[in-house]
């Protein structure tokens, strides 16, 4: 049977042509189907003055600058556009970005995206406008009331939190701050008291993180409870206050452990590094080896080393000149003629360990 050959031509520009897509030869479909053709002209968008966080879709989203929140905004929203229309956009840029009258913003959008399964990808621009709806975020609005969700407590077990602690707690909540894991805004209130210090924060979520790090830096516990302030809608409103507390042990304290006595060197990343006083080793211990550890009343003084023949060690405290002997168990190899140490007297026992 001898083969037909049908001519075919397109709809729009009478070209012939055997590859038409739904009767439009490949340039006339390109033109009709422009993927920013279908997009508006004008974007309006809700934008924080605070903290920059704009209304996409039901929801505010944290971004670090206008300009940013105007680009995740139209990015979110022109992929989510032209999805629905069958067009999936494979690159996106807003370019030729130009201020105006009134707080307008004019903007060039560049797409590359794909039309049809049977065409490569093409690129296509469009020129909108912007305009800015300035409006505080629910968090930030909170924050102006003084309206707060969840207070942190941070304490310690059976002591004052020491000067050291709160340089180091402060630095750490800078670090958490600004490395983005919690919003500056959401924390509203940071008060210094004798026994810690006091946290309120706009979000329980926020200060939840801010609890489980700083356990984590500093070995600490956390408890949670809660008030009930009302109900809204039906549902119960309660405000939770989270008690970070601190161990009963802070670095250069002397405590016993298992029936020896140590000083604590370091506390990091859940690790306690104390330094035992009689033997002169260090051990690593587990967070879960805390409520073993136990702080004892001692004093310190400081002294050098004028004699260490063996393990007999002379010590010539700073403060009187006194000249002290001590015989210790096992001399550890730093321990020298000339050496700065530091002397502490234990249940009328003198133990000595390395001076700074």
């Amino acid at each position: 049977m001898a083969k037909i050959n049908i001519t075919r031509f397109c709809i729009e520009c009478g070209k012939k042509t055997d590859k038409l897509i739904n009767g439009l030869c490949i340039e006339c479909y390109l033109k009709a189907n422009k993927p920013l053709a279908k997009i508006d002209s004008t974007y309006s968008i809700r934008i924080c003055p605070q903290c920059y966080s704009y209304r996409s879709r039901g929801r505010w989203i944290k971004t670090g600058s206008l300009m940013e929140a105007i680009n995740n905004y139209l990015e979110e929203n022109i992929r989510h556009e032209l999805s629905k229309k069958g067009i999936k956009v494979e690159d996106f840029k807003l370019e030729n970005i130009q201020r105006m009258r009134k707080g307008r913003i004019r903007c060039l959008i560049r797409v590359v995206a794909k039309i049809h399964p049977k065409l490569n990808p093409i690129e296509d621009r469009r020129e909108i406008i912007v305009v800015p709806k300035w409006t505080l975020c629910e968090n930030c609005l909170k924050a102006k009331s003084g309206y707060y969700e969840a207070t942190i407590q941070i304490r310690a077990e059976n002591r004052r939190i020491s000067e050291e602690e709160r340089i180091l707690i402060e630095n750490k909540i800078e670090e958490i701050v600004s490395k983005g894991i919690v919003r500056p805004e959401a924390i509203t209130e940071i008060e210094e008291l004798n026994e810690g210090i006091n946290l309120k924060l706009t979000s329980y979520r926020e200060a939840l993180k801010i609890s489980k790090l700083l356990s984590k830096e500093f070995l600490a516990s956390i408890k949670e409870t809660y008030s009930t302030i009302g109900f809204r809608g039906g549902r119960e409103r309660r405000k939770i206050t989270i008690l970070v507390k601190l161990p009963s042990f802070k670095v250069g304290d002397i405590v016993e452990y298992k029936g020896g006595t140590y000083k604590i060197m370091n506390i990091y990343h859940e690790k306690i590094y104390a330094y035992n006083l009689e033997d002169h080793k260090m051990i690593v211990l587990s967070q879960s080896e805390r409520n073993r550890i136990k702080p004892v009343s001692y004093t310190r003084r400081y002294g050098m080393i004028i004699s260490a023949k063996d393990n007999l060690v002379q010590v010539m405290l700073m403060d009187n000149y006194q000249i002290i002997e001590l015989d210790l168990r096992r001399r550890p190899d730093w321990l020298k003629e000339g050496i700065n140490v530091e002397v502490f007297m234990v249940k009328d026992k003198l133990y000595i360990a390395r001076g700074l």
